[in-house]
């Protein structure tokens, strides 16, 4: 029998499937060489799309209903500057009173398209009148959060936040989002009348939506994270009490305790319409809504025979994951009431099973899928699901994809392409592989730090992924503990796992704590040599920089351990008597202290190069925020500023911080003549109209650097306003004057303050200066 299982395993490991799939991009990597060619196979084909088969698929969704599934499948790497595509395509997203866009909707509506505020399906074969969607409003900010915590860009926060908050309290405000769910008013949920809402655009869902609550409740989480960063107290309060009250009501008005689930939607009659919505009920529960009985009712459900399947190879079918790639997306036939056929064809509705929103599957369903079983710690079920989807995708010979232009449209099962939503137009299939990263290893970017919270399956010695965090590319390994360890294990329910993190020159850092979280924030190494020997301690790169500014005072937020090591990057710590004879004590924090003075900071040639580089953007940003030119009494851009700071030769000192800095470049321009530059602050008169006086006031006062208000007085059916303020909010504050008042308000300069540097308007500044 051994023989035979030998055999067995042999041969699965020589032979691949069908799959001609090649691995471009190699993030992924496990004890088993099948499943990680697998997954970066998958990943080289739905994730960064760079093999192409003979597709011309593109990687983005590049639309607001798609900007939180794309976040999710860019925002941890940096391959193909993919990231930063992201990242700007936020900034193109049409917000209605933002950058003078306009419609139908109030202030802070989302285009439902990039193009047109409705969605398109009024260019079918069988449409009419264009539908709003709402759906995209939630995971904008969703895509936001994404982008920020992999990337630590505040500029990139500073700048798009005020988009967030306008969204979101559209959905506060207009949509009743204080009250707990959002109130779709426009398509009301009673099916004569209503029309598509989401994504699902023939599914007639409205008024209280539960795909869009259960999105909203991830973006309000999001935010306040967010508005923490900012140091907005009052803001993040505000969402995380909403994002609470939303929990506690998603159940009390979407749960069914008879069928055991999540239904789609209720309308404004107060009726629940559920067809068997998976894609709901697994979301859900991804999302940390309901809980471990919830959870396991809507499991059973799943594993149960749902409704036959009526057309195609699975005809008659019970089973809900008979498509091997992905559950069902309901297990029942949309109702007909509930239906929209604005893209059916001419000769009707395809048979419950035939398209991909009523029966089929997508495979994006897999993240969801994977991720709400791990929230309860079922490992090996969560497991075998996503072996099942890429074992089906590696043995079809185009892998699974189709191409409906060249007639390419079955797979080699006989499933065609509105049956299975894989390649085009369903980028966000890519999320798929992303639960190995978030689930299994655990990897997930959090406002404090990277968070690891493991899953290994029964099956696998060791899983692994690579990721770039905050610019520091990390490879990041769990593996079964097979001996005793001097190192601490991450402990799992029934498990015992180690962790090895690899910065991006390989070498070996193990850093250990006995939680089951680790913060992983730019570790480094501080080496002092003394005594002919040498020493080292692991830091937090970004707080050895704080601490010898004096701006961090707790040594256990500079430290990994208290440990001091002859090698940190093989673990081995320093002996007693080498401390004692070059230290004259054995006393390990004093020497950590004393290293961490005197010692050298250990980083790559990479992540030198990217900390200067983003300290130099960060230099700019002060100076441009804090001077103006005189000549023509306006700020300058930060790309100004940038290229004038290369004209002059400015030196980075990774050793002091971009405010410290700030002042010299000031001093360097003015005696440069490279261009005319002061310090200044701008006193300016705005004018708003008086219905809009209070609300305007109200987001002033949570700009980047809040105006101060000299005087205030109503003139008429104004409200005038003088106030002093940094150059660099002027053009922040004149879009959101033009934006509150619909282009009906005034800003006026009215003088320039000259701030001499020891002048109190710079204490932001001095306050942080330091001998060097």
């Amino acid at each position: 029998m051994l023989s035979i299982i030998l055999l067995t395993i042999f041969f699965h490991e020589n032979f691949a499937g069908k799959c001609p799939s090649h691995e471009y991009s190699t993030p992924f990597n496990s004890s088993s060489s099948i499943l990680t060619k697998q997954l970066n196979s998958f990943w080289s084909i739905y994730g960064n799309c760079e093999e192409k088969l003979d597709t011309t698929d593109n990687c983005f969704g590049d639309n607001p209903a798609w900007a939180e599934w794309d976040s999710l499948k860019f925002s941890w790497n940096d391959r193909n500057s993919y990231r930063d595509h992201g990242k700007t395509t936020l900034f193109r997203f049409p917000i209605i009173g933002i950058n003078g866009t306009e419609g139908e909707m109030s202030d802070g509506f989302l285009w439902s398209w990039i193009d047109s505020e409705r969605w398109p399906d009024a260019r079918g074969s069988h449409g009419h009148v264009a539908s709003y969607h709402f759906d995209q409003l939630p995971r904008f900010t969703a895509a936001i959060y994404q982008y920020y915590v992999w990337t630590g860009d505040r500029i990139f926060l500073q700048s798009i936040l005020p988009r967030a908050e306008l969204v979101v309290n559209f959905l506060i405000s207009n949509m009743n989002g204080s009250a707990g769910i959002p109130i779709n008013t426009i398509n009301n949920g009673i099916s004569e009348n209503s029309r598509p809402s989401t994504y699902m655009d023939q599914v007639k869902s409205g008024w209280k939506d539960a795909w869009i609550a259960l999105t909203f409740y991830t973006a309000l989480n999001n935010i306040a994270a967010l508005e923490s960063v900012v140091g907005n107290e009052t803001n993040r309060e505000f969402y995380q009490s909403l994002a609470d009250k939303l929990n506690s009501a998603f159940d009390d008005i979407f749960w069914n305790e008879t069928t055991g689930r999540y239904a789609g939607w209720v309308d404004r009659n107060g009726n629940q319409h559920d067809s068997g919505y998976v894609y709901i009920n697994l979301e859900a529960i991804a999302r940390g809504l309901g809980n471990r009985s919830k959870a396991d009712r809507i499991f059973d459900w799943l594993s149960h025979p749902a409704d036959p399947i009526l057309i195609g190879p699975h005809n008659g079918s019970t089973d809900v994951y008979h498509n091997i790639v992905a559950p069902r997306t309901t297990t029942e036939n949309v109702r007909q009431s509930d239906w929209d056929g604005w893209s059916d064809p001419d000769e009707g509705r395809r048979p419950y099973g035939g398209l991909v929103e009523s029966g089929g599957t997508m495979m994006w369903l897999t993240y969801y899928d994977v991720m709400a079983r791990l929230r309860f710690n079922y490992t090996d079920e969560a497991f075998n699901i996503l072996n099942n989807m890429l074992e089906r995708v590696d043995n079809d010979s185009n892998c699974l994809t189709f191409n409906y232009e060249k007639g390419r449209i079955r797979d080699d099962f006989g499933e065609d392409f509105v049956q299975i939503g894989s390649n085009f137009p369903f980028p966000e299939s890519g999320i798929a592989a992303i639960s190995f990263l978030h689930g299994f290893v655990g990897v997930t970017a959090q406002i404090d730090g990277l968070k690891i919270c493991p899953q290994l399956p029964s099956s696998l010695d060791f899983i692994q992924a690579q990721v770039n965090y905050i610019g520091v590319t990390l490879t990041i390994r769990v593996s079964k503990q097979m001996q005793p360890s001097s190192s601490y294990c991450i402990t799992i329910p029934e498990r015992q796992l180690s962790i090895d993190i690899f910065l991006d020159n390989y070498m070996a850092t193990k850093i250990f704590t006995p939680t089951n979280q680790i913060r992983l924030t730019n570790i480094a190494t501080v080496r002092l040599k003394k005594g002919g020997k040498r020493f080292e301690i692991a830091c937090y790169r970004n707080k050895v920089v704080s601490w010898r500014n004096k701006e961090e005072k707790d040594l256990d937020e500079v430290l990994q351990t208290h440990t001091v090591f002859s090698n940190v990057s093989k673990g081995q710590a320093a002996k007693k008597e080498d401390l004692i004879n070059s230290f004259n004590t054995d006393d390990q924090t004093k020497i950590c202290l004393e290293i961490l003075e005197k010692g050298e900071l250990q980083v790559s040639d990479k992540e030198r190069t990217q900390h200067l580089e983003n300290t130099f953007k960060e230099i700019a940003s002060v100076v441009s925020g804090k001077c103006i030119n005189p000549e023509t009494k306006r700020p300058y851009t930060i790309s100004i500023i940038e290229q004038a700071m290369r004209d002059i030769h400015f030196s980075i000192n990774p050793n002091r911080n971009a405010k410290q800095q700030a002042l010299d470049v000031i001093r360097q321009l003015k005696h440069s003549n490279n261009i005319p530059i002061q310090q200044a602050q701008m006193r300016v008169q705005l004018t708003i109209p008086a219905k809009d006086a209070k609300k305007f006031k109200e987001k002033m006062n949570k700009l980047s650097a809040a105006p101060n208000i000299e005087n205030e007085e109503f003139l008429g059916s104004s409200m005038q306003l003088i106030c002093s303020i940094d150059p660099g909010v002027f053009r922040e504050l004149d879009d959101l004057l033009r934006s509150e008042t619909r282009g009906q308000g005034q800003l006026e300069l009215l003088s320039l303050m000259d701030v001499a540097e020891g002048d109190e308007a710079l204490n932001d500044l001095n306050e942080e200066k330091t001998d060097d």
